[in-house]
């Protein structure tokens, strides 16, 4: 089912949008609604809608710069603008940030229904076509590396191949890890969904650090590459604990991890060998060979970005992201983490902060109401009163 957001100042306009249309009954789920850009891009981020119908003039940010930094964020997103004003300037600027469609108000239901079909099909078609160029690529990967750990002798001409096989490793030095993922019934592999949901969680968890490898059934390879060995080993243990982490966090599965020592970089299948052997034993060992099977307590992962958080909470613009990267932890998995140890998520958590302090700096201290918005991260006042009357 495809999600649709609804960003519009006019109350009334957002009703009419959200009930005329039986958005269910043709597939689409209506995940929020905002009056203005600011509350769009919170929203587009809590819940990263496929399309978004916008309109443009709005109070704090309007519809075209919140649409602008949301295509920057998620490219992929259709975003459909509407404005009651015939001005070619606001066209010039819908394709300069490449908005799907630019409709004048009053918009009749029919049309709108078929703009956002329109804009369905168009993602669903960039959306397959991105997956197949993906799964090209990751089989070139895989064929690259089991051609390397099936030759006999390991000869220089098949590293000089990795350019050719899209495999990109930076440094001198590194390490295998097996990534197995455990409890999967006997009689099938998990479905092809969920195999590629886990295998983005070990790409996003490596980053520019090494490569991943779809490997045997339910196995990834995560191959970590650095300048030293001691760089390779600091971060070998943190990275695999947070990609099995991950997968019990956001597939609900147990996964296994192993790694090989650190090695030079024509030594991979000593490394992944080695691995393979941690893999066998199922036990514990030394530091140059682990076997992982994590047991990080969520809570004072939670509890460290809640003390970040209150530590710069002043900082406007502060992100999920940012304090993901403060406690060493990816933001999907942090924002997870709210969702369980708080029953609320990042967004909120620290609206309710902010405004707290809020409040103690409103009773104790003779400040206007800009000046406190300033000290609680709002450079916008207005935006900080309506967040402020919100909450109280």
């Amino acid at each position: 089912m495809y999600k649709i957001l609804l960003v519009d100042d006019d109350r009334l306009i957002r009703r009419s949008l959200a009930t005329t249309i039986p958005w269910k009954r043709y597939g689409y789920e209506l995940v929020g609604e905002a009056s203005n850009g600011e509350e769009g891009l919170s929203l587009i981020d809590q819940h990263k809608p496929q399309i978004v119908i916008s309109d443009i003039k709005m109070p704090f940010m309007d519809g075209l710069q919140m649409a602008s930094i949301g295509k920057t964020r998620y490219p992929e997103m259709k975003v459909i603008l509407l404005t009651g004003y015939e001005d070619f300037k606001f066209a010039q600027e819908a394709i300069k940030i490449k908005a799907f469609d630019y409709l004048l108000k009053p918009v009749e239901s029919s049309i709108l229904l078929k703009k956002v079909q329109q804009a369905a099909m168009e993602w669903e078609y960039e959306q397959r076509s991105q997956m197949q160029k993906v799964k090209g690529i990751r089989f070139l990967k895989q064929k690259w590396l089991k051609k390397l750990l099936h030759q006999r002798h390991h000869s220089l001409e098949i590293y000089n191949e990795m350019e050719k096989f899209n495999v990109y490793l930076k440094g001198e030095c590194v390490a295998v890890s097996i990534i197995r993922l455990e409890d999967i019934p006997k009689e099938g592999q998990l479905d092809e969904e969920r195999l590629d949901h886990a295998y983005k969680i070990c790409s996003q968890a490596i980053e520019n650090q090494g490569e991943v490898f779809d490997w045997e059934e339910n196995e990834f390879i995560v191959i970590l590459s650095g300048h030293s060995k001691e760089e390779i080993l600091k971060e070998m243990k943190k990275l695999i604990e947070q990609i099995c982490l991950d997968i019990e966090a956001e597939l609900g599965i147990r996964a296994t991890a192993a790694a090989g020592e650190v090695h030079n970089t024509t030594s991979i299948a000593l490394s992944y060998f080695q691995a393979r052997e941690v893999l066998k034993s199922q036990r514990v060992v030394a530091q140059k060979q682990i076997g992982y099977r994590p047991h990080e307590d969520y809570g004072s992962v939670v509890d460290k970005a809640i003390e970040y958080m209150e530590q710069h909470y002043n900082k406007e613009g502060l992100t999920l992201n940012e304090v993901a990267q403060a406690v060493h932890v990816n933001p999907s998995y942090l924002s997870n983490m709210f969702k369980v140890k708080k029953g609320t998520n990042f967004s909120d958590c620290l609206l309710e902060l902010r405004m707290r302090k809020a409040m103690e700096l409103l009773r104790d201290r003779n400040a206007k109401v800009y000046e406190v918005a300033e000290m609680v991260g709002y450079s916008n006042p207005q935006y900080f009163s309506v967040c402020f009357k919100k909450y109280v």
